[in-house]
Parts: structure tokens; sequence; C-alpha cells
């Protein structure tokens, strides 16, 4: 359900309507019925209920910039000709402190994923690079084989 959903956690646990006594009503066409607060949001459907909390913490959006900056190093390192078990070294300038945050919170997730030996802040020579939309930021981001 987890993955399905594409959340960090999934928490089961009854609801104060279901220790009553409740029977579901069959309907035609059972209408989901979605309800919304300041961060969730609820989907009632027959006799189940669905809550899912929307709040995005800062680890949460870090892990977010991260995971875009992989599906990007990946498609560079494809450009440069590299092979999928070849190891890189990443270059990356960029002024959006967000970005470089992330990055330095989470420099061995990126690295482990990327099968980058080295993450280095900024812009020199590469075999491949890429200019990205980011957060709201420029991010150059430079792949070159690891030597």
């Amino acid at each position: 359900l987890r993955e399905e959903l594409n959340v960090k956690d999934v928490i089961l646990r009854p609801s104060e309507k279901a220790e009553g006594s409740m029977r579901e009503i069959p309907t035609a066409a059972p209408t989901p019925v979605v309800e919304r607060g300041g961060d969730w949001v609820r989907v009632l459907e027959g006799s189940r209920s669905t809550t899912l909390v929307t709040t995005l913490t800062d680890d949460l959006k870090a892990e977010g910039i991260v995971r875009d900056l992989i599906r990007h190093i990946q498609g560079i390192r494809k450009n440069a000709g590299c092979r999928f078990d070849e190891q890189i070294v990443v270059h990356l300038d960029t002024e959006n402190t967000d970005v470089r945050d992330a990055v330095e919170r989470l420099v061995s997730m990126l690295k482990e994923e990327t099968k980058s030996t080295d993450l280095r802040f900024g812009r020199t020579t590469v075999t491949a690079e890429e200019t990205l939309d980011m957060d709201g930021g420029s991010v150059w981001v430079g792949v070159r084989r690891h030597a």
C-alpha cells in the first residue's frame, strides 16, 4: 500500500465510526466523497474511509529534490556514454540554497543511486552537462567518468 500510494508511511487504525454498528447500503454506482482539510485529504467510499496526510516536511522536500537530481544525473550519464556499472564523478553548481542543502544532507543517497565516487560543487570540464530549472532556481549538473 505504501508503494502504491508513493508515501513514506501507512498507519492503519480503526475509525471511531467503525466501532459502532455500521452496515453498507448498496447503491447502483457508489460515488466517492472527498473531504479536504489543512494538511489532509479523506476519501469516503461506501463504508470505507481513507485519510492521507499531505504535509511535506523538510526531509521529504529534500528527498524529492535529490530524487529529481538523481533522475537527471542518470540521463546525463547515459548521454555521456557511461555504462550502467561505470563509476562517475558528479559536479553541481547552483545558488539555490534549498537544492544545495538537500544535496549536502543526502549526498550518500545521491552517490549510491548514481554510482558516483565523488560529488563536487563548482563548474569544471565534464563529459556531459545539463542546466536544470529546479525548485525555482538554476542548477548546472556535470558528469565525467571516474579516473
